[in-house]
């Protein structure tokens, strides 16, 4: 049976919901993995994790983005040829990319591994330059599977086949999580291998788990050949090969810059933390635990946050192009507006209610560690963070609809450059004050990515006259619900006290008890405010208005 072609709202939605499940997948996976191999096994693998996914953005260069929008533009005129030809320079560029990507890793893990680890091997852990190295090494193998795996999709989404192409992420992360815990608790409790041994096994995980989704899309691709090729034109004037080169680069330009950039900085960034918590005095357990939180662990946890916020907003790229390409500015001006209504109404009280349960949320994902409350602390800062960066992230995509995608690429990197800057200053500075130094990090992405949300604002002010100072007024009819919440469960705290060392099934219907009643509570006193009705135009809150009108009624 042929998978038929999606509108672009079941589009988005097909592909909202795998991210969200990957993600989702992705959290939970942390958990256990997380208390089976430590910090030092964790560190191993997201240090070697990390090296991999910037070696794929430069193997990448968002190609597969490029094609996508390629092949759904000839698809739409009927040039099949030119199609099928831009997918194969885009192929034949994916391949050359990702054997020079292979091949560079191959010869340098070891100099990454002195990168990470230089200054830190000679001090008591298991995990040295060497070990770095392999991990390296092994994760590569990935590079020579996963850019195509990448290009495959884009060729299915380019006709519209969405829901192959997100099938294909959910098989592939759970293939991947699947192996890994399996191989880990072999290895570890059943086989008594060492720590690093049973991290390369697990990496192994992520070729496989990228062979399955390729079989998968192969298999699929095979099956709907008709639907991708229903509109070919004999008499078709094929595109010329540097015409189609120059397309696919200026799509290229924009996406890549802006996650390499990204990806570099998330190396650049982990290194940081290595030197300076080094050279504020901390041991080398509590350095692993905490590049970890910061990296990787608190981050996960954050999807929480964004996760909403991300569903209503992510369909704001075509509503945006397409009012800027009619000159309807004010529809632009209020599509943004929309989108820090949504933020602020529906992920600030999930954010104060996480900030206020930082340390339980954190034990209920990775456990109780007595001796570290590195976690909860990040956790809180990092919550400020993610809420700040659902906006930008948005306005980024507002502003390349706008076709100021070389102004996204100026404003991104100045603000990470901003950030590593200032990294080892606020280490430096925190420990000297008495706050703890490992703040110093996270303080740093939070004022970078405030000088990115200001650099917006004077942009979309110049474009489309967008002004943010109604957002005051949000925030003022927030501050009473948000207050009755934090009292309600304050309240609900000292009643019905958790227990951090009590197990987690425990802690888990605590949480929900405290998320329930103060969820109602905020709920009730926002339709009080007026603050629900800033959601009007999007579907929830429509339907919690309506709802709650018919209480009242």
């Amino acid at each position: 049976m042929k998978t038929r072609q999606t509108s672009f709202a079941e589009s988005t939605f097909l592909m909202y919901i795998a991210l969200i499940v990957t993600r989702i997948l992705g959290l939970i996976f942390n958990t256990p993995f997380y208390a089976m191999v430590g910090d030092e096994g964790f560190f191993l693998y997201t240090t070697a994790y990390n090296i991999y996914a910037l070696f794929l953005d430069i193997s990448t260069v968002g190609i597969p983005s490029a094609i996508s929008m390629i092949i759904s533009e000839y698809s739409s005129l009927g040039k099949t040829k030119s199609k099928e030809k831009a997918y194969k320079i885009g192929k034949y560029a994916i391949i050359g990319l990702s054997v020079f990507s292979f091949l560079s890793l191959q010869l340098f893990a070891r100099s990454i591994g002195s990168f990470y680890l230089d200054g830190l091997d000679s001090i008591d852990t298991d995990i040295g330059i060497n070990e770095v190295a392999t991990a390296v090494r092994i994760v590569s193998m990935c590079i020579l599977v996963v850019p195509y795996l990448g290009l495959r999709r884009g060729y299915l989404q380019g006709h519209k086949l969405f829901q192959i192409s997100s099938n294909s992420q959910v098989i592939e992360q759970l293939v991947r999580i699947t192996f890994v815990l399996g191989v880990a608790f072999l290895s570890l409790k059943v086989f008594g291998q060492t720590i690093a041994f049973t991290i390369y096994l697990s990496l192994v995980g992520t070729l496989l788990a990228a062979g399955a989704a390729f079989l998968f899309l192969e298999y699929n691709i095979r099956r709907n050949q008709g639907v991708m090729l229903q509109y070919s034109d004999d008499n078709e004037d094929v595109v010329a090969t540097d015409r189609l080169l120059r397309k696919i680069v200026f799509y290229c330009v924009t996406i890549s810059i802006v996650s390499i950039s990204q990806s570099v900085y998330n190396i650049i960034n982990t290194k940081l933390l290595l030197i300076g918590l080094k050279n504020v005095g901390y041991s080398t357990e509590a350095i692993f635990n905490i590049t970890n939180n910061t990296t990787q662990l608190v981050p996960k946890i954050c999807i929480i946050v964004i996760s909403l916020s991300t569903a209503m907003t992510s369909s704001i790229a075509p509503f945006v192009a397409d009012s800027y390409a009619k000159g309807d500015f004010r529809e632009v001006k209020n599509r943004l507006m929309q989108v820090i209504n949504i933020v602020l109404v529906v992920t600030a009280p999930l954010a104060v209610g996480i900030i206020m349960l930082a340390e339980p949320v954190h034990v209920l994902f990775y456990g109780y560690v007595g001796r570290f409350n590195y976690g909860a602390q990040i956790l809180r800062l990092a919550i400020i963070l993610n809420m700040l960066s659902s906006i930008t992230m948005v306005f980024n995509t507002a502003l390349q609809s706008m076709q100021r995608g070389k102004t996204v690429c100026q404003m991104v990197i100045i603000s990470i450059v901003l950030n590593v800057v200032m990294d080892l200053p606020l280490i430096y500075l925190f420990n000297a004050i008495s706050i703890p130094a490992y703040l110093g990090a996270t303080m740093s992405s939070l004022i970078a990515e405030t000088v990115l949300f200001r650099m917006q604002l004077v942009v979309l002010k110049d474009a489309v006259n967008f002004d943010a100072s109604e957002a005051k007024k949000v925030i003022r009819k927030l501050v009473k619900p948000l207050a009755f919440m934090a009292v309600v469960v304050i309240i609900l705290q000292i009643i019905v006290p958790y227990n951090l060392v009590g197990g987690r099934v425990g802690l888990f219907f605590h949480l929900l008890l405290y998320a329930a009643v103060g969820g109602i509570v905020y709920i009730f006193t926002a339709y009080k405010t007026g603050a629900l009705e800033l959601l009007i135009g999007t579907e929830l809150g429509n339907k919690l208005l309506n709802l709650l009108r018919r209480g009242k009624k």
